[in-house]
């Protein structure tokens, strides 16, 4: 089990979690482990698949569509979020994209995304 490093352990168990990117891979892994734990998980992607996975960890999860390029579709996640579950303790910024090239013929707008 999830162990804080100190603290109101029942305070610290008790919060919710954010995860971005969860929809596959380790922000997946990670939104599982944390509902595997007992805790409530906000699942944060742009790809609508992570709504699957959120409604097969149970009732203390729930997906969130969100942009994490797009500040303002972060700040209404998170919202949302702390409407949802309360308290948010922790977040894993796990949001990322892959593209493949060198440096010299990666677009700006690539770079931006």
């Amino acid at each position: 089990a999830l162990q804080p490093v100190c603290g109101d352990a029942g305070r610290w168990l008790k919060a919710g979690r954010i995860v971005t990117g969860a929809a596959k891979g380790i922000g997946q892994a990670t939104a599982r482990a944390f509902a595997r734990e007992g805790a409530k998980v906000a699942l944060l992607d742009v790809d609508d698949s992570a709504r699957a996975v959120a409604e097969s960890l149970g009732a203390h999860a729930g997906f969130i569509q969100c942009d994490a390029s797009q500040s303002a579709d972060v700040s209404r996640a998170i919202q949302e979020a702390v409407s949802t579950f309360g308290e948010i303790s922790i977040l894993i910024n796990n949001a990322g994209i892959q593209t493949y090239g060198t440096c010299a013929d990666t677009t700006e707008d690539d770079w931006d995304r």
